[in-house]
């Protein structure tokens, strides 16, 4: 729509009401000019006739017939009487024609209202559809922007998931590589462990503290004789060595086996903070109990340790050798009333016979914590395959999760755009909707235009027609008047020849009232 003819058309109201207001400006100029003219003239023609003169000097007659008539006063009477009638009727059909053309000028000024009404109105609604058009297209480039913003960061963070899945992929071997590196790294620890010169050197200590308190014993039990000293001697070491070596081990065993705890331990941590936002918290409850299985037992296995070292190295061997040395000290009791070598060879069977008691036990103990550390071991490596399986597991819940999670977002990305699309596709439909019924509505302005021009044109001619006849009446009307003012002069000028001077008088004062009643009459007209 072209808006540059909008104020042309939205105008049309006021022009009409000027163009009105002119043509009735016009109608009552005319008919002021009109009586201001015809005064002149009534004032002119009594100034140049005056009271006495014939008014009827210089005018036609209408017939011989008049001229020859003898007037009478009834007959005089008679016409001034159909004079006055007729004046009378004359009026009456003025007013009736004023009447008239003020009721077709009210018709045509409350036609004009309700058309000025109506273009006020498709105005209004003109505006309210012109507003209504730049808010949809206000609102149209809105949702275009927000489709695009929409698209692209759905598009970006889509993309940067897929990286991160793609990336995800090889997160797997990265972590098998980390736990092998971290598998070196303990070997090598335990390995250092094993070498290391501390824990050797505080073994040795230990072992050389119990002998000398071993020898500390022996030499305060009064045995001064060094053939059974030195079997002694000799015995309790070779017997003590084995053991000793066999703790050791153990205790390295102990030691490993607690490390491989501890090890268990962080991954189970580091295990239950991956999975704590998951649901499938099962396998990792079994698993949980399990350790604390492992640990309870390594914990008794240690403690039984400590204990067997502790007592088979330390108060055993007090035991043992506070009761030789109280078998001896009542042997040598003996020995000063019996013979002293009867009674050392059963005193040396008996303390063989305990080392190598302590010797089949400790043995049986060695066996026990073998079997145990066996049992660990085999359970640590059902618990190592267990992590391992959960953790794939939860990798692969957490790798499902994401691509749900993506193909979700991804389909909510194509549900917004297809919203977009069908939003952007009804809002081009109300467009061209809008521009249909602005279209329509021009078309019925330009013909509404079309119409008030016509009628505007022939109120003007029916005002033109109206006017012409009101003046061809009224010149009709002046025109035989002027013939009968002409008649009745001829009339009283005859009369005035033949009557005497007082008649004279008395008709003078007679044409007066008539000239003043015709004067009256044209004032009217």
């Amino acid at each position: 729509m072209d808006f540059s003819t909008l104020p042309v058309l939205l105008g049309f109201r006021e022009l009409l009401l000027c163009v009105i207001t002119a043509g009735v400006l016009a109608v009552a100029c005319f008919c002021a000019g009109y009586e201001l003219g015809r005064d002149e003239r009534s004032a002119h023609t009594v100034r140049e006739n005056g009271p006495g003169r014939n008014v009827s000097s210089g005018l036609p007659h209408s017939s011989d017939e008049t001229r020859d008539r003898p007037a009478s006063k009834g007959s005089l009477d008679d016409e001034s009487g159909i004079q006055g009638n007729m004046k009378k009727s004359y009026v009456m059909k003025l007013e009736n024609r004023v009447t008239a053309l003020e009721e077709l000028f009210c018709g045509i000024r409350s036609e004009t209202e309700i058309k000025s009404k109506d273009l006020d109105r498709e105005r209004q609604i003109h505006s309210t559809l012109k507003e209504k058009y730049e808010d949809t297209l206000m609102q149209n480039e809105a949702l275009e922007n927000d489709c695009e913003l929409m698209f692209q960061t759905e598009r970006a963070n889509f993309l940067e998931k897929m990286l991160y899945m793609v990336a995800g992929q090889s997160d797997p071997d990265r972590e098998r590589h980390a736990d092998s590196t971290l598998n070196e790294k303990y070997d090598e620890m335990t390995d250092e462990l094993d070498v290391d010169e501390d824990h050797e050197l505080f073994q040795k200590d230990r072992a050389n503290n119990l002998e000398k308190m071993l020898f500390a014993r022996i030499t305060q039990s009064g045995f001064k004789s060094e053939e059974p000293k030195q079997q002694t001697d000799s015995i309790p070491m070779e017997t003590y060595d084995e053991p000793s070596k066999q703790n050791q081990d153990l205790q390295r065993d102990v030691n490993n086996e607690t490390e491989n705890t501890h090890f268990m331990k962080e991954k189970l941590v580091a295990a239950d903070g991956q999975s704590e936002d998951l649901e499938e918290r099962l396998p990792y409850c079994v698993l949980k109990m399990k350790y604390e299985e492992l640990v309870k037992q390594n914990e008794q296995l240690y403690r039984s340790y400590e204990l067997l070292d502790q007592g088979d190295r330390g108060i055993y061997v007090d035991e043992t050798l506070d009761d030789a040395v109280a078998g001896h000290s009542e042997q040598n009791h003996e020995v000063a009333l019996a013979n002293p070598a009867e009674v050392n060879a059963p005193s040396s069977l008996e303390y063989r016979e305990n080392p190598t008691h302590v010797n089949s036990r400790l043995n049986d103990q060695v066996l026990q914590l073998t079997n145990l550390v066996r049992s660990q071991r085999s359970r640590l490596c059902d618990t190592e395959e267990m992590c391992a399986n959960l953790i794939r597991a939860l990798e692969q819940s957490q790798e499902r999760q994401d691509y749900t999670h993506l193909w979700s977002q991804y389909e909510d990305s194509v549900a917004t755009v297809a919203n977009a699309k069908s939003i952007t596709k009804d809002a081009l439909e109300a467009n061209t909707r809008l521009e249909y019924e602005k279209s329509v509505l021009i078309k019925h302005m330009e013909l509404l235009a079309g119409t008030v021009g016509k009628m505007q044109e022939e109120l003007c001619k029916t005002h033109k027609s109206h006017v012409k006849l009101f003046k061809s009446t009224l010149a009709l009307e002046n025109i035989k008047l002027r013939e009968r003012v002409k008649t009745l002069q001829e009339k009283l000028g005859e009369e005035n020849l033949k009557m005497p001077e007082e008649k004279q008088e008395e008709q003078e004062k007679e044409c007066l009232d008539h000239h003043n009643i015709l004067s009256q009459h044209e004032d009217i007209t």
